[in-house]
């Protein structure tokens, strides 16, 4: 499951602090067994994305923008494909839920994906808020090997001041508003 959160409640404020990534929301596996019959659910492992542990920005706001969160995955065949808004799309081998682990990504700049969608066992589409629809192609290890595990780099964009906010990447369209937004600069393609 995922836990999207986008807002810091560990601060030293009066108030949460949107656009911080030091809580960002979270991939979670967790154990249902005999829910049905009484027993409390409980959490496996947790899994965060490299921005968590980057540094903290002036007034500890976090280097990334409120949109740091887990948001919508499917999974296939032990591998979850998670839309993690402005940090792209994670790929999680969850075949052991006692340590989920990346095993690939897709980061492309200025990406707000909200959802990652199996098709095939090779192929995933991604919703992309700012840059439509990316189909990506898996290629899984040969049976009885195991992908690596690997990390994300940290875009020098997440820690400027660089357009990183939908509103200041896409402008509403006047027909189909943010449905189908265009480019608030430049041109895509």
């Amino acid at each position: 499951m995922t836990e999207e959160n986008y807002t810091d409640t560990n601060t030293d404020d009066a108030e949460p602090v949107p656009g911080m990534c030091n809580e960002q929301g979270k991939f979670e596996t967790w154990d249902v067994r005999n829910y049905s019959k009484g027993r409390t659910p409980a959490v496996i492992d947790k899994w965060t994305s490299e921005v968590s542990s980057a540094p903290f920005l002036t007034g500890n706001h976090a280097p990334a923008t409120v949109f740091c969160s887990s948001h919508w995955f499917t999974e296939r065949n032990g591998l979850v494909a998670d839309g993690w808004y402005e940090q792209g799309t994670r790929f999680l081998d969850v075949r052991d839920p006692a340590h989920v682990r990346q095993v690939g990504y897709w980061a492309a700049p200025n990406a707000v994906t909200w959802g990652a969608y199996w098709v095939t066992d090779s192929i995933v589409y991604t919703a992309d808020v700012g840059r439509g629809l990316d189909v990506l192609r898996i290629t899984r290890p040969k049976a009885g090997s195991e992908a690596p595990t690997v990390v994300a780099p940290i875009r020098q964009s997440w820690l400027g001041v660089t357009p990183n906010r939908t509103s200041e990447l896409m402008r509403e369209s006047h027909r189909w508003h943010f449905a189908c937004a265009k480019p608030a600069f430049g041109r895509l393609g």
